[in-house]
């Protein structure tokens, strides 16, 4: 994952964690924003979405409406936040993560990271 991207899990309605495994589908490109389907056998399948930092309201909207459509909440990876799909808690989320901060002021974003 590059610093300027977001990650979400998409998770139903146990609120059952995310598994990652060996079968992994993306949809999207590397660098922008992207849907990764992780199948877990024949049945069963989590399924993140990758937001640019600078994602358009469009691909908000986009992503609120995939995940209604398919009826489930998103998971924010840093905070373990759960985000309702709707435009205003997804774009609140992702203004303050460390994708946006970067994204904002690369310059200042760098010196704050800690050196080991």
């Amino acid at each position: 994952m590059a610093v300027w991207q977001y990650d979400l899990f998409l998770i139903g309605e146990g609120n059952v964690r995310p598994f990652l495994t060996d079968d992994w589908v993306v949809f999207g490109s590397e660098q922008g924003s992207r849907i990764d389907l992780m199948f877990d056998g024949e049945d069963e399948v989590a399924i993140r979405l990758r937001l640019n930092a600078s994602a358009t309201g469009s691909e908000l909207d986009a992503v609120c409406a995939f995940v209604s459509e398919v009826g489930g909440r998103l998971l924010d990876t840093t905070t373990g936040a759960l985000l309702q799909p709707d435009l205003r808690s997804v774009a609140a989320a992702l203004a303050t993560s460390r994708a946006a901060a970067f994204s904002r002021s690369p310059r200042s974003f760098l010196p704050r990271l800690s050196r080991n």
